[in-house]
């Protein structure tokens, strides 16, 4: 996806302003009636909302005059440019995938879910319809990122989501800062209190925790979360790194069977042809963590193997053709970063350059 903020705003920065204006009295509005929504519906939540504290993530206004979030030591937006239809989109799609899980003590096969556990809250652009349509009597949501909470509040319409919940007797549990470790334990003492038996799980955002709590409750029965421990090492190799979010194969017509193996017959000719190294070092390579699928249009993406999320968005050849267009007009935006701390790019040579060199904090 492309996540930088360069391609999210519009090129001219006055009619960007424009736009920003527009919204802004929106912003304000939503601002003011979440924090008031919250005093009275959850009032310990409100230390989260505090103005004084420091952000590393806010709200920005995108240059089509939607909200997103903007994380400032990245640079990185969260969503694409349509960020509440791409999550009501993704929303529908994954809980009509999502499995039902018997968090009672029989183990029958329930056909319907009355908790819905959903990891990652991002701008909440989903909440609305989901509490409109009572499907749940419970939901959980865990968001270990403070800062996409108190964003929601400038986002989304609290005021209301809180009065509708409310009024359907839907008991909304906000985790903030919690990363869903302690799940189980959550679930067991709600589960004391309401007699819950049939569980859905949600991932709206990708992380680390919640990727290891999904795949850890597809593939066991929910009395092994019992026994669960979390790998409390929150870092991703290289490779396996995802941004926090994504669409999933099963979003859209994504196959390995579309793949074009003449197209890769061709070009590992070519290989053989240029670049004889290459060409023995890719003959026989069989991708183990982030694998090829197709549309049957014929466009190629790439999809992670561990958790079905997917490289692109669903026109991986535009998206190409945008970030080119992108640097061919404005290629000093591509530079590279000085005093970088990051993890993701620090094997490349300039940037482990900079490491060696830079003085270290003893050094200042």
């Amino acid at each position: 996806m492309l996540n930088k903020i360069q391609f999210h705003i519009h090129e001219n920065e006055q009619e960007q302003q424009q736009i920003e204006e527009e919204v802004a009295k929106l912003i304000q509005q939503r601002h003011h009636h979440g924090v008031e929504a919250f005093k009275r519906y959850i009032p310990n939540l409100l230390t989260s909302l505090s103005s004084n504290r420091t952000r590393s993530a806010t709200v920005f206004c995108n240059k089509l005059g939607n909200i997103n979030i903007i994380d400032y030591r990245t640079g990185n937006v969260l969503y694409g440019l349509h960020p509440e239809q791409e999550s009501k989109e993704h929303i529908i799609s994954a809980i009509s995938r999502a499995p039902i899980i018997n968090i009672s003590d029989d183990n029958e096969n329930l056909d319907s879910a009355e908790l819905l556990v959903i990891l990652g809250l991002g701008l909440g652009y989903f909440l609305s319809d989901l509490i409109e349509k009572r499907k749940y009597k419970y939901i959980v949501i865990y968001e270990p990122n403070e800062d996409y909470f108190a964003s929601s509040i400038s986002a989304i319409d609290w005021k209301s989501i809180l009065r509708k919940a409310n009024e359907a007797n839907i008991a909304l549990f906000l985790q903030i800062n919690k990363d869903a470790s302690e799940l189980y334990n959550n679930i067991e003492e709600l589960n004391q209190n309401f007699a819950v038996r049939g569980m859905a799980i949600y991932k709206h955002l990708n992380s680390p925790s919640f990727d290891e709590v999904e795949r850890f409750l597809r593939s066991h029965q929910w009395e092994d979360m019992a026994s669960w421990v979390p790998n409390r090492s929150m870092e991703s190799s290289l490779v396996d790194y995802v941004p926090p979010w994504t669409l999933h194969i099963e979003s859209g017509c994504w196959s390995d069977r579309y793949l074009n193996h003449d197209k890769k017959k061709n070009n590992l000719a070519a290989l053989s042809n240029y670049f004889p190294d290459l060409y023995n070092e890719f003959s026989n390579y069989k991708p183990r963590i982030w694998m090829p699928v197709a549309n049957p249009a014929g466009e190629t993406n790439l999809c992670y193997e561990t958790t079905g999320a997917l490289f692109y968005t669903q026109s991986p050849s535009q998206e190409g053709k945008d970030s080119f267009t992108l640097f061919e007009q404005h290629p000093n935006k591509d530079g590279l970063i000085l005093g970088y701390r990051g993890i993701k790019l620090r094997n490349y040579l300039h940037y482990s350059c900079l490491l060696y060199t830079s003085p270290s904090p003893r050094d200042s």
